[in-house]
């Protein structure tokens, strides 16, 4: 028998934790309740210190990226600190409802098309608000995209992105990455990123969010086996096409094959896929001349902009500081690749990496918990 918690009970600010909600091989995520309003939150806490500088680091990383930015497809945090024991931990929104994965495990391998471009479109408005802070992702899979009840968005329920722990705040000297070192989850890591690529940016966030939404419409990602393989079918091979009993919008085959191309400057800004999916949800989807590019039309009655989306008119460049690649992929530097290392956790590559990044947009907390079948809290990193 475990040893009762000595958490439980404990007071983290004006919140007394009242029970544990997930754990993982860093970290425990506790329900915690206000003692004069009763507003619940869930309270991050951080276990593994054997790595102290890093794992602090992350862990401060993951309070800092989630606490810039402002969107319904975050999730807010409260505090920052130290518990009297030394363990530093992160009070933040709680959320009811499942992962994307569980909700793949659950229904099926694959979703409805329209459900799958519903959710992929969330994800991307979120991304954009995170780009927009200079903020990328870098770990975006279906295990840390949370589905949430919420009456007012489409479709009944949201997204809320979670576990920002690698995340990349580009200009910030305070958070960085070992010299070499590239976290990420091999089956769903941009060619650059696997290739330990000085010029990552926002577009490896579209190339991730490419092979979740081949996945919610193929039943898998495009690329499987294992990590040190998977990342050379990013580098060097072409995702299989899409079966053909999918009944699919025209445009989405070329849109997806533009979020996985192997280089870069071939992909969409995140600001792009947003609009690009908001029309394919409407079946609008005008081409523009010209290599690579889409305008797209402007749906009658208006854009609706309840979940953050930007229209077309409001459609911005990309910023300065986020300049096109210096060369393509999967050329140059291809050794990187060959020799990642597996670190903590299974989902944990090296690969070289350069502390002058582009700039990218930004976010806000993040936390997943019971509903449905299970319960989520912003899920500590295994």
């Amino acid at each position: 028998m475990n040893p009762p918690d000595a958490l439980l009970g404990a007071l983290v600010g004006q919140y007394r934790i009242t029970r544990e909600l997930a754990r993982g091989g860093m970290g425990v995520v506790y329900e915690a309740v206000h003692e004069a309003i009763g507003q619940r939150a869930a309270v991050k806490v951080l276990q593994d210190l054997s790595g102290r500088a890093s794992s602090r680091s992350r862990f401060l990383n993951e309070a800092r990226a989630v606490s810039l930015v402002h969107h319904p497809g975050l999730v807010r945090v409260f505090d920052f600190g130290e518990l009297p024991t030394g363990k530093p931990y992160i009070l933040m929104e709680l959320v009811e409802g499942e992962s994307l994965r569980e909700r793949l495990a659950r229904g099926g391998p694959s979703l409805e098309v329209g459900t799958a471009l519903r959710i992929a479109r969330q994800i991307a408005a979120a991304l954009c608000a995170v780009h927009a802070r200079d903020i990328i992702h870098r770990d975006l899979k279906p295990e840390n995209v949370m589905l949430v009840r919420d009456e007012e968005a489409a479709g009944g329920e949201r997204v809320k992105l979670l576990d920002f722990g690698i995340a990349r705040l580009v200009g910030d000297g305070s958070v960085r990455t070992t010299e070499g070192v590239v976290l990420g989850t091999a089956l769903y890591m941009a060619p650059e990123q696997c290739a330990g690529s000085d010029d990552l940016d926002d577009r490896a966030d579209v190339y991730a969010l490419g092979v979740v939404l081949y996945e919610l419409l193929a039943g898998g990602p495009p690329f499987q086996g294992e990590p040190t393989a998977v990342m050379r079918q990013h580098l060097f091979q072409e995702p299989p096409p899409l079966p053909e009993r999918l009944r699919l919008p025209g445009e989405l085959p070329a849109l997806l094959r533009r979020m996985l191309a192997k280089e870069p400057s071939r992909r969409p800004r995140m600001v792009e896929l947003a609009e690009a999916l908001q029309q394919l949800e409407r079946g609008v989807f005008v081409e523009a001349p010209g290599p690579d590019s889409r305008e797209l039309a402007r749906p009658p009655g208006g854009p609706d902009t309840r979940d953050g989306l930007p229209t077309v008119a409001e459609r911005r460049p990309p910023p300065a500081s986020l300049p096109p690649p210096s060369r393509r992929w999967p050329g140059g530097r291809v050794g990187a690749a060959v020799g990642v290392v597996l670190l903590a956790a299974p989902a944990a590559w090296v690969v070289t990496r350069k502390p002058e990044q582009p700039r990218a947009p930004a976010l806000d907390g993040m936390v997943w918990l019971a509903g449905g079948v299970s319960a989520w809290a912003a899920r500590p990193r295994s």
